[in-house]
């Protein structure tokens, strides 16, 4: 081989890496812009699922509020009731005592001959 032949293969073996680095380059470029994107992606990825847990947190701690207040509700309800019932018993035991005073009176009145009157 000539030196002439020799300069010839090393010139395009340095233009063979020259090109080779030259993709490699490109591709090192591509590569980072896409985990530029892709950085990008999950920046915005992590505002939007941090957003919507916001929005969940803030529907949760109104449930809470709704249910404690539906919880002092049926409280004061189940009270109500309570006091209605009591009351009715009350008014329950009157109406027995009179009843039974009614009753006696009746009694009394037929025991006395009143009724049997013709």
């Amino acid at each position: 081989m000539t030196s002439e032949e020799r300069f010839e293969h090393i010139e395009r073996t340095l233009a063979a890496v020259a090109d080779m680095q030259r993709v490699q380059a490109e591709a090192q470029t591509r590569v980072y812009e896409s985990h530029l994107k892709l950085q990008d992606t999950v920046i915005e990825l992590t505002r939007t699922v941090s957003g919507y847990m916001d929005a969940v947190s803030r529907y949760m701690d109104a449930a809470d509020v709704r249910m404690k207040h539906s919880e002092g509700s049926l409280d004061d309800l189940a009270q109500r009731i309570a006091r209605y019932v009591d009351a009715a018993d009350v008014r329950m035991k009157r109406i027995e005592e009179n009843l039974d005073g009614l009753i006696r009176a009746i009694t009394a009145e037929h025991g006395n001959g009143k009724a049997r009157q013709k």
